[in-house]
């Protein structure tokens, strides 16, 4: 859960404040875009773990998530990672 809460934060903050120089929110739409779904998935997993702790099931946009998300999180941490190191090698490019 404060993974979720740290990252959710710098998503935030790295939309508001952009690369100095560049356009605002169009040039970390990407970075701000992935980690805005690796905070719901983290936040998702968390819930999820709750839930079957409870004996619930998920609903409405977590159960969405949680099928969609959840089952590909491998991929999803591969997708970050490799937005995470083009963003580091090319810093001012305009979509990254």
């Amino acid at each position: 859960m404060i993974q979720a809460i740290i990252l959710g934060s710098l998503t935030i903050l790295k939309l508001i404040f952009g690369f100095p120089g560049g356009i605002p929110v169009i040039g970390d739409i990407l970075p701000v875009l992935v980690g805005g779904l690796s905070t719901l998935i983290l936040l998702t997993e968390n819930r999820a773990l709750r839930a079957q702790e409870a004996g619930e099931e998920l609903t409405g946009l977590f159960a969405s998530v949680q099928n969609l998300f959840l089952s590909r999180r491998t991929l999803v941490g591969i997708l970050v990672i490799i937005v995470a190191l083009i963003h580091f090698i090319l810093p001012s490019a305009v979509i990254l």
